[in-house]
């Protein structure tokens, strides 16, 4: 459970325990007071917007998946010689948000963010 502080709630799971044969699978939904929004891309990356008066809009913005684009433009960004879109401090502050689970997980107590101190 991840404490943001405006005081919003998130939740993040990952795991790679998966039966043989079971591709690499992610999904993502925000829920608020104006909706939800949900993508799988189990699917052909289709984004689903669900609204309060229970109208909901499907949309499909990328056609290709999303690990195969992903992969292509960090090549892509090696070739042309040019930082890629996401720098990679996005992937240090993401493995820190892993870090600071896994230490809650060994102390039992909530976790601040930024970590002041290795876990391991």
């Amino acid at each position: 459970m991840l404490k943001f502080e405006n005081g919003a709630l998130g939740y993040v799971e990952g795991s790679w325990v998966m039966p043989d044969g079971h591709f690499l699978s992610s999904f993502l939904e925000i829920s608020g007071t104006r909706g939800m929004l949900s993508v799988d891309n189990r699917s052909t990356a289709t984004l689903s917007l669900f609204k309060p008066n229970g109208l909901r809009e499907e949309l499909t913005p990328l056609f290709n998946d999303g690990y195969y684009l992903e992969i292509k433009c960090f090549v892509d960004s090696i070739i042309r010689n040019e930082p890629p879109p996401v720098p990679g401090e996005e992937g240090l502050k993401s493995l820190e948000v892993v870090l600071a689970g896994l230490k809650s997980v060994f102390t039992g107590k909530p976790v601040k963010l930024p970590l002041e101190e290795e876990v391991f």
